[in-house]
C-alpha cells in the first residue's frame, strides 16, 4: 500500500489528546470508502468527463446560477475550516473536512448532470460551467490534501496542467486562484485501487506471528550512523 494511504488512515483514525488504535479493517473501510469512494472517485469521474466533452482543456466558467455560488462558497468555506485544522495541528479534523469537501463535489456533480447537459448543444455553456465548478474543487482537493498526501495530491495537480511543485506553493495564493481556461488537462489515472477483503485477512493473519530475524550483516550496518 502507498504511504499517502497510510498517512490519511493514521491521520484520519488520530484523535490529537490520546493514543489511537490502528486496525486492517478501519484502514481497508478509509482506503476504500473515503480515499476510493470519495476522493477519488470525484476526480476521476470529473476528469474523464472534461476529457470527453470537453476536448481535455479547462473550460470557461460563465454565468453562474443559484447552484453554483453555493458550491464555490461552500468550497471556500471548507477550505477555511481545513486550514484552520492544520493551523492547530488538528489532523483528523482536516482530513474529515477533506472529506467533507470531495462527497460535496459528488453531491454537486450528480445534482448538475452535466452528462445529460451533453445531449443538448444548446446547454454546453451549462455543462462547462459544471466542470469548471467541479475542477475548481478538484484545485482545492489537491491543495487541501497536500499536507496528508503529498504524493497524490502532486499526481492531482499535474492532471490539472501544473508543473510546479505543490508542496513549494503558497496555501493562501494556491487557494485564491482561479483555474485558466484553456490550457490543457493531462490524462486521468486512477489514484486508488480498492483493496479486497482477502487481502486485509491475509495482513490479520500475519498478526502475532514472529517476525523473521534479519541477517546479522544487515543488522549491523543498519546500526551505522
Amino acid at each position: 500500500y502507498t504511504a499517502d494511504q497510510a498517512r490519511y488512515a493514521l491521520a484520519a483514525n488520530a484523535p490529537e489528546t490520546a493514543d489511537s488504535e490502528f486496525s486492517w479493517k478501519d484502514f481497508q473501510s478509509r482506503c476504500n470508502a473515503e480515499l476510493l469512494g470519495k476522493f477519488g472517485n470525484f476526480i476521476h469521474r470529473v476528469l474523464v468527463f472534461a476529457r470527453q466533452h470537453c476536448r481535455s482543456l479547462i473550460p470557461p466558467m460563465g454565468d453562474l446560477h443559484e447552484a453554483d455560488k453555493r458550491f464555490l462558497a461552500q468550497i471556500e468555506h471548507l477550505m477555511e475550516m481545513i486550514a484552520s485544522s492544520f493551523r492547530a495541528f488538528q489532523l483528523r479534523k482536516a482530513s474529515q473536512h477533506l472529506m467533507e469537501l470531495a462527497q460535496a463535489g459528488n453531491v454537486y456533480f450528480d445534482m448538475k448532470k452535466p452528462w445529460m447537459m451533453a445531449k443538448d448543444p444548446e446547454k454546453k455553456f451549462l455543462l462547462e460551467t459544471t466542470i469548471a465548478c467541479s475542477l475548481l474543487c478538484i484545485k482545492n482537493l489537491s491543495l487541501a490534501a497536500s499536507p496528508l498526501m503529498p504524493e497524490t495530491a502532486q499526481k492531482i495537480w499535474e492532471m490539472l496542467g501544473f508543473t510546479t511543485t505543490l508542496a513549494q506553493g503558497n496555501w493562501a495564493e494556491i487557494a485564491a486562484d482561479s483555474l485558466p481556461a484553456g490550457r490543457a488537462l493531462s490524462e486521468p489515472v486512477v489514484l486508488f485501487k480498492k483493496i479486497e477483503d482477502s487481502e486485509v485477512e491475509e495482513q490479520i493473519a500475519k498478526l502475532g506471528k514472529p517476525i523473521e530475524q534479519a541477517p546479522k550483516a544487515l543488522l549491523s550496518a543498519a546500526a551505522l550512523p
